[in-house]
């Protein structure tokens, strides 16, 4: 499909059809558009009466257009009563799981919220067949099945899959795993792996509240479940390959093994050799401060090797997609700066002065060298400009620079992400590096940053900034388009990688006064994060 098949469907639908669809908060309908790839939108039927409901619009492409009508007849039909669907073979969105009919209750959870949260997390569809939500059987045979339906693209509807199998087998362990061991698929495209793990290693592989199977999932880009004691992984060969081998390194790591990896010819992994006065600190206690990275960017580190091998420089590998293994590089960074700025010692790099006695220097020494040497991203300091980028620094205060960093970095990654340049900030100074277009962007949006820690924000000239949007909005509603301590913008930047502040602000608060919001950004996210807020408004 392409852009020029976009067009628009409506459809006639009564006030409660209406509601139904909409769902509470509005859920139901962002759960249509999620699934069916479509924009529904609905409006009121203003020229029959307060009675005759409302018109359904829809709009996307004509595969998209179709799946949300398809949809739609389900959820409505399920207002009324049981779903049928008489030929399944003839959807090729839909998968059919036969779940025993004792456990229907059970893994449709209190008022369906069981299902809702599988939908949500997989942008699926599920609803049984020829069961009535609303009047439940009171006696069920132990022997029957129900079949349980999940719409969606194929990647979403396996997740969705497996997550329902995952709940099943909690409540009637080796109803799906009985017979399944360890299996490996030969397919290159999208398919199932399977590996069985020990009772003494599923708390461990999984985490608290699914923390560290969600890492590994992340991480690898793949799909992975636990359904009993069996690992499934779901994605190509590639995806299923990392997945199954950050499990193994991982179950390695809780018996105390050291694990060694070969990174020659690996395009998922950056190195970062630590110095050993450091790693308390990346690490944090128990490992917090890295699990916290973990969580934040998406990826899988450890530290390689033994924690206590006397080595100045310990090797700390992570594991993901580009974009966030670089993230995580730049938090990495920033721990090691901050402890050496904090004890007043420069890193010198790999030729770096030993403390003690030296032992097992020739040993250990010539170790690393050949982990360096194997390494497809040789990541020793922050990183150096590429051709055609080069380096600005800008003298900031301890206070701007807190500012600039913001909770936890967002500020610093979200004015790194909007201008196209990286951020580096060192002692009384922050590094620019970039293209020179990159570089005067990320220079304008620092200055207005720091400029909002003092006071209303100044945009001289804005119709000479390409890169600016102005909305106008009304002063009764910007305490609702802020959000508390500023949330919603915040959200909004998120979601569009554009930046938002209100320029010359007036604080006297006249209902009948208009407030300017700039945003900040590429033409496409601009007009994106201008829509959200028109919407709010």
């Amino acid at each position: 499909m392409t852009d020029k098949d976009d067009g628009v469907d409506t459809r006639q639908v009564t006030k409660d059809e209406a509601a139904f669809i909409l769902g509470g908060g509005g859920k139901t309908k962002a759960k249509l558009c999620a699934v069916s790839g479509a924009q529904i939108d609905l409006s009121e039927n203003k020229g029959a009466g307060k009675e005759a409901g409302s018109v359904l619009h829809i709009r996307g492409t004509t595969h998209q257009r179709k799946a949300a009508r398809k949809y739609i007849e389900f959820v409505v039909a399920q207002r009324l009563g049981p779903v049928r669907i008489d030929d399944p073979s003839a959807h090729e969105d839909l998968t059919i799981l036969t779940v025993p009919a004792d456990t229907v209750s059970f893994i449709t959870g209190r008022q369906g919220s069981f299902l809702r949260l599988v939908e949500e997390e997989w942008s699926a569809l599920l609803f049984f067949l020829q069961v009535d939500p609303k009047r439940p059987r009171k006696e069920v045979d132990p022997y029957a099945t129900e079949r349980l339906a999940i719409f969606g693209p194929s990647r979403r509807r396996r997740g969705a899959e497996l997550k329902v199998m995952a709940a099943i087998e909690m409540k009637l362990p080796g109803y799906f795993t009985k017979n399944v061991g360890n299996a490996i698929s030969s397919e290159e495209g999208f398919a199932t792996d399977t590996m069985t793990m020990r009772e003494e290693d599923y708390s461990y592989a999984l985490g608290r509240s699914g923390s560290t199977r969600k890492k590994l999932a992340r991480a690898s880009s793949c799909i992975v479940e636990y359904v009993g004691r069996v690992a499934y992984f779901c994605g190509n060969k590639r995806q299923r390959q990392c997945a199954q081998e950050y499990l193994r390194w991982l179950l390695l790591q809780r018996v105390g093994e050291h694990v060694h990896v070969d990174h020659k010819g690996r395009d998922d992994v950056t190195l970062i050799m630590v110095p050993s006065h450091c790693m308390g600190f990346v690490t944090g206690h128990k490992g917090s401060c890295l699990r916290g990275i973990e969580e934040e960017t998406c990826t899988f580190c450890f530290i390689e090797g033994a924690a206590d091998d006397d080595q100045d420089q310990k090797p700390l590998l992570i594991f993901g997609c580009c974009e966030d293994r670089c993230l995580a590089e730049t938090l990495v960074w920033e721990r090691i700066l901050q402890k050496i700025d904090d004890h007043g010692a420069e890193y010198a790099g790999p030729s770096r002065p030993r403390k003690g006695k030296g032992k097992g220097d020739k040993g250990g020494k010539g170790r690393h060298q050949s982990v360096r040497d194997d390494a497809p991203q040789k990541t020793w300091a922050p990183r150096e400009p590429k051709e055609g980028e080069s380096v600005e620094s800008l003298t900031i205060t301890d206070e701007d620079a807190a500012f600039l960093m913001g909770p936890a970095g967002k500020t610093k990654r979200k004015i790194a992400a909007v201008s196209g340049a990286d951020l580096e900030l060192k002692t009384h100074r922050l590094d620019l590096i970039g293209t020179v277009e990159e570089r005067a962007r990320a220079r304008k949006y620092v200055e207005l940053v720091m400029a909002q820690r003092v006071g209303p924000v100044r945009v001289e000239n804005p119709a000479e900034h390409d890169d600016l949007s102005i909305i106008e909005v009304p002063a009764d509603a910007v305490s609702f388009v802020t959000g508390k301590q500023g949330s919603f913008l915040r959200l909004v930047e998120e979601e569009f990688g554009t930046l938002l502040f209100f320029i010359d602000f007036n604080k006297t608060g006249k209902r009948d006064t208009l407030e300017r919001l700039a945003i900040f950004g590429a033409a496409r996210e601009r007009r994106g994060a201008e829509l959200k807020v028109m919407a709010a408004i």
